[in-house]
């Protein structure tokens, strides 16, 4: 099943609850201690996960809003009101509440690649490329251990049809095929039925053109892969713009015909959907 939001929101709070908390400095004196801030009740944030489960998403929204409301700037308020409203496909709404997370946190990856699908899914692709060049930098700064180990990160969920395709972006070629992006697909039930991936096979190399291999170019393949078959969409000489790729995919799904018919001479492979 597809990732929820929200679900991840509500570990995020639990987790940060274990936190060990700072404990008194005698050296300081009462004027110098701030005030210990307060938190909202997780009671709160339950009650918002089980009206989305029900499937009352206007319940939950109000709900989330309710706690914000009372604690305004409270990190974990904004956050899980941010991940109601991307349920709620309202992703120009969630933006405020996660550039806020985000002014507090400049340096939390989860909360700017909330943003980051917010932005994408609102289709301000300016502050989302912002958004994935920060996740890059952040993957690769030395200062975010735990982040450093993702493989990629997701870039937003597009709607084709009763469809929703999310959007994966890989920090390193990925894989024995060299996925550099994922479009993984999911039903009306989000059970994930197929993906499209472009991969850049060293076998493939041979046939680009030597100079712009030289200069560091690359040929890749789109291919799209089912639960017992490969079928090869076709190649694209150099790294396409995401956009452009992301157009192909919605083609590719939103088309009358099978468009991705298997090459009987291309190698297949079953690969694992949970992979």
């Amino acid at each position: 099943m597809k990732p929820s939001f929200v679900a991840c929101a509500i570990l995020f709070l639990c987790c940060c609850a274990a936190w060990p908390q700072r404990t008194h400095n005698p050296e300081q004196s009462p004027t110098d201690q701030k005030p210990v801030e307060r938190q909202p009740d997780p009671v709160a944030f339950e009650g918002v996960q089980s009206s989305l489960e029900a499937g009352r998403k206007d319940e939950a929204l109000q709900k989330a809003r309710a706690i914000v409301a009372i604690y305004p700037n409270n990190a974990h308020a904004n956050t899980i009101t941010g991940a109601v409203l991307l349920e709620m496909a309202r992703p120009a709404d969630a933006v405020a509440y996660f550039r806020k997370v985000v002014d507090a946190q400049p340096d939390d990856p989860h909360a700017h690649s909330l943003l980051l699908e917010a932005y994408a899914e609102s289709g301000d692709k300016d502050h989302r490329d912002q958004e994935r060049a920060t996740l890059r930098r952040f993957h690769s700064d030395g200062k975010h251990a735990a982040f450093s180990e993702a493989h990629g990160f997701m870039i937003e969920r597009i709607p084709v049809g009763n469809l929703t395709v999310a959007a994966i972006e890989y920090f390193a070629p990925e894989g024995r095929y060299h996925f550099a992006y994922r479009f993984d697909v999911y039903d009306t039930s989000d059970k994930l039925i197929e993906f499209i991936a472009l991969a850049s096979e060293d076998a493939d190399q041979a046939f680009y053109h030597p100079k712009d291999a030289k200069a560091g170019g690359r040929r890749y393949s789109l291919d799209r892969y089912t639960q017992d078959q490969q079928a090869l969409l076709g190649f694209i000489d150099g790294t396409p713009n995401y956009d452009d790729l992301r157009a192909r995919i919605v083609k590719v799904l939103t088309a009358d015909t099978d468009t991705a018919a298997p090459d009987k001479n291309q190698p297949s492979a079953t690969p694992n959907l949970r992979q």
